[in-house]
């Protein structure tokens, strides 16, 4: 006999929907295959190649302000641009680069190891030269 739970533990599932966990299979072999040292080795590539660009543009606009100790910030730099433009984010998706802005003026951007390249750092740092509000 079925007795209804009058609360939010009525929404709990005793097994989780098998389509889901197909999706969630696959994405752990990916894991699996690559390894986490080759993933977490190349992230901190990625995001010290980010840094190395942001840095030698020289721009007293834009600074870095997540530590600079890699162990202190993960694969992500925040950079503030000092700029009146509230829309800076308008300006990256017109170039089909996607980041993390909190407005006014800080873009968190945070190379992903299975996904982005060091073209694809490059392009973002390219953009962001030529952003220059």
């Amino acid at each position: 006999l079925f007795k209804q739970i009058n609360s939010a533990e009525a929404w709990q599932l005793s097994n989780p929907p098998i389509l889901s966990m197909a999706a969630l299979r696959g994405s752990l072999e990916l894991f699996d295959k690559i390894g986490m040292d080759a993933l977490t080795e190349k992230s901190k590539k990625l995001t010290g190649y980010l840094e190395y660009l942001i840095q030698k543009m020289d721009n007293k606009k834009i600074s870095i302000i997540t530590p600079q100790k890699m162990d202190e910030r993960g694969s992500q730099l925040s950079l503030q641009i000092k700029s009146k433009d509230i829309n800076i984010e308008n300006f990256f998706k017109s170039k089909n680069i996607l980041c993390d802005f909190r407005k006014p003026n800080i873009i968190r951007a945070a190379p992903c190891a299975f996904y982005n390249s060091y073209y694809d750092i490059y392009r973002f740092v390219d953009a962001l030269k030529k952003y220059e509000k």
